[in-house]
């Protein structure tokens, strides 16, 4: 999806095929129509009575969920993605926090879904980190809390290349599955507190 157009067309068909209850078909229909605004989303808000209702928190997490699920099937997010995605997050008024608060489920579903993917070939390419941390600013979730969702996957896979690389014999094999552990770990579990940024973390191998 390359365009704001293409990305409204896809969530249109998030929407038509969806499993969805009145007050989340209402707000879904308001965001893939063509002149979405706070404004807009305000209103049916208000007419509706929506804001006291205790579900309603709930709603928007699970479109903005069902909309970068829907992004995420090419393994990918386009600038042009990750800007509808966060602007819709920024008019629904999603802070940071929220969704490991009420959908932690469904985000380490989500992720771990595309670290499975990513660790088909045990390495973390530059274009795959990108998308990892994107996902993780669109969540709003800190570096701790983002690798706190994939450690036991990815302390597996490191565990499953440690008892491997003790059996290779071969020295470019040998520094092969050498190389793939110390990019995991430094993707992944270099401590927040060594002040190391997430971009930096791939440079350490």
């Amino acid at each position: 999806m390359s365009d704001s157009k293409s990305i409204r067309q896809a969530f249109r068909q998030c929407v038509e095929t969806a499993d969805l209850n009145e007050p989340a078909r209402s707000i879904a229909d308001l965001v893939v129509s063509e002149s979405f605004r706070r404004s807009d989303f305000d209103k049916v808000v208000e007419k509706q009575g929506l804001a006291n209702r205790p579900e309603f928190k709930g709603i928007l997490l699970d479109l903005v969920l069902l909309f970068a699920e829907k992004c995420v099937e090419d393994h990918a997010l386009s600038t042009a993605e990750l800007q509808e995605l966060s602007f819709l997050a920024s008019v629904f008024r999603i802070d940071d926090g929220d969704f490991l608060e009420a959908r932690r489920g469904e985000v380490e579903q989500l992720l771990a879904a595309q670290l499975g993917r990513i660790l088909e070939d045990r390495y973390v390419e530059e274009k795959e980190e990108i998308l990892l941390r994107d996902l993780q600013r669109l969540f709003g979730l800190s570096y701790d809390q983002f690798v706190g969702l994939l450690r036991p996957r990815v302390e597996a896979q490191i565990g499953n290349l440690e008892d491997k690389i003790k059996l290779i014999s071969d020295r470019e094999q040998y520094a092969k599955a050498e190389k793939c552990i110390r990019n995991l770990r430094s993707v992944f579990l270099v401590a927040e507190s060594e002040g190391i940024s997430f971009e930096e973390r791939s440079r350490l191998t």
